[in-house]
């Protein structure tokens, strides 16, 4: 085993900002010395944090020889998948990685091992009933358990990451046939525990949890990613007809679904795409479901349409997929995808990018192939991929710096949807002081998000505001009547005191594009 890298101290979780990567799309070498090497891409964005898929020993990758596998068929808890390099290469990528200042988050899978793997570690170890992927380890057996975090601890102290998403929590806290497994229950909130002793984030991907039981109130995980928010914004985005959006399911995302959640942003993390979202036999990429108008799955028999979280889970096959060049040339495609990204980088959340997002990368791809990540797109200097890459850039950047000593109000916890009407969804954000003893000049900076669904442009839209004299337009997805890096001319709005609009005394008028997103700061 090498040495672990430096001790790293990561930013705040406030101040996170994820990357999904998974590192045999990432390059075309497909190995963690070629990751290595292109970490300041991600940097550059101004992300903050890496979320790395899985780097066990994985079977598809094993077999095959080829590093472009998900990596959740695990051979072993233990052992760095060979095709991707050695243990001494991933304790390079993290500490090459913290030397950039991005912590670095790993996958984390135990709830279930490749096909097989009862019979060569020994069925004793697991579960007569069987997952959908392979066979479930039996979390009552004390040496299972004690593998598990063993494994856990490793990731954590020896190779230094920064924390674990731990896959599928609800195939660990259930059974196969849904029923509670207290032991595996109890096994999530060891880890749990663990991740809180060494400082570590402890995230969960959890299809169903709603109700806060991962977090405190339960388990004590800090985070979750939060598929509601991502299946009423989706659904919003890519419906073809404007009077379907649903702003009343956008307001309950904004707000989030548990008063359990008491971790700061709301203990979630947020998505427009995922590696398991954004496939071309699920969700897909999601400029390519605007273009299409829904999503890519033929439900199962008995399933109507896409509802519930876990539906491509459920699915019996697809439908077909747009070429990348036509998803290009469609401009709604790139205008509703721009709505999504600036949801996700201003609601109470901690965002997540996938892999390609930040260059509008909307070709097929589908298990067991990554999201590969096309480099002539990040070093493109003009249409979509620069755009996009720009775009991106802004949005993080406004997300994470302050023009005063306050904290950005797109980091706080703050949001009250002051307007959803018309196709028209307006809410304030504002990051409020640790406690009312600490002296404020002018209360907590406030920004105003204004998102408009339509495809009607609105040259006069008046937003009832909280008092205040003057706006400045921050970021503007549309300019004119094309996309928009989001950069702006340095506009200053003045409020109509006495006017009385959604609550307030006052009102903003604004000037709404169609298809688009605006943010306003408060400047007096």
């Amino acid at each position: 085993m090498p040495q672990s890298p430096p001790a790293f101290a990561r930013c705040g979780d406030r101040d996170l900002v994820l990357y999904e990567m998974h590192i045999g799309s990432f390059t075309q070498e497909g190995t963690l010395k070629a990751a290595t090497a292109k970490l300041s891409h991600i940097r550059n964005l101004g992300c903050t944090a890496i979320s790395v898929m899985p780097v066990n020993q994985d079977l598809l990758r094993a077999n095959s020889g080829n590093p472009d596998c998900w990596g959740y068929d695990v051979i072993s808890f233990f052992a760095v998948d060979s095709v991707y390099g050695t243990p001494t290469d991933l304790v390079s990528f993290v500490a090459e990685a913290h030397r950039q200042g991005l912590a670095v988050v790993i996958d984390f899978v135990i709830n279930h091992m490749m096909w097989g793997a009862d019979s060569f570690v020994g069925p004793q170890y697991f579960l007569d009933m069987q997952t959908t992927w392979g066979p479930r380890p039996n979390f009552e057996v004390p040496e299972v358990r004690s593998y598990a975090l063993a494994a856990a601890e490793l990731l954590l102290s020896g190779f230094g990451f920064d924390g674990l998403r731990v896959d599928s929590t609800k195939s660990i806290r259930k059974y196969p046939n849904d029923a509670p497994d207290a032991a595996g229950a109890g096994l999530l909130g060891d880890i749990a525990a663990l991740c809180r002793r060494a400082g570590k984030l402890a995230i969960a991907e959890d299809l169903e949890d709603g109700d806060g039981v991962l977090q405190f109130g339960g388990l004590g995980l800090h985070m979750q990613w939060d598929m509601a928010f991502f299946c009423w914004a989706y659904e919003a985005l890519t419906h073809p007809l404007d009077e379907h959006r649903d702003l009343a399911q956008l307001k309950k995302g904004l707000q989030g679904l548990s008063p359990a959640r008491s971790h700061p942003l709301r203990g979630r993390v947020l998505f427009m795409e995922s590696h398991d979202t954004a496939t071309s036999d699920r969700y897909g990429r999601l400029a390519a479901a605007v273009h299409n108008g829904k999503a890519f799955m033929a439900p199962a028999e008995g399933e109507q349409g896409q509802a519930g979280a876990d539906a491509f889970q459920k699915l019996s096959g697809a439908l077909p997929y747009p070429s990348a060049a036509a998803v290009e040339g469609n401009p709604f495609a790139a205008r509703r995808a721009a709505i999504g990204l600036v949801m996700m980088m201003t609601a109470p959340g901690v965002p997540m990018l996938l892999q390609g997002q930040e260059v509008y990368e909307c070709g097929a791809y589908k298990w067991p192939r990554g999201p590969a990540l096309d480099w002539q797109r990040v070093a493109a200097t003009s249409g979509n991929a620069a755009l996009w890459q720009t775009l991106t850039r802004n949005l993080i950047k406004l997300r994470l710096t302050s023009a005063s000593p306050s904290l950005s109000p797109l980091v706080g916890d703050g949001v009250h949807v002051c307007h959803a009407h018309g196709g028209v969804l307006a809410y304030l954000r504002w990051a409020e002081v640790a406690d009312s003893r600490t002296p404020q000049q002018d209360g907590p900076d406030l920004a105003l998000v204004v998102l408009n669904f339509t495809n009607s442009s609105f040259p006069m839209y008046e937003l009832g505001v909280p008092p205040s004299s003057q706006w400045r337009l921050a970021l503007s997805t549309v300019n004119g009547s094309v996309l928009s890096a989001g950069d702006v001319a340095d506009i200053k709005l003045n409020v109509t005191p006495g006017k009385a609009a959604h609550g307030f005394a006052c009102t903003l008028p604004v000037a709404l594009p169609s298809y688009c997103a605006s943010i306003f700061l408060r400047t007096g």
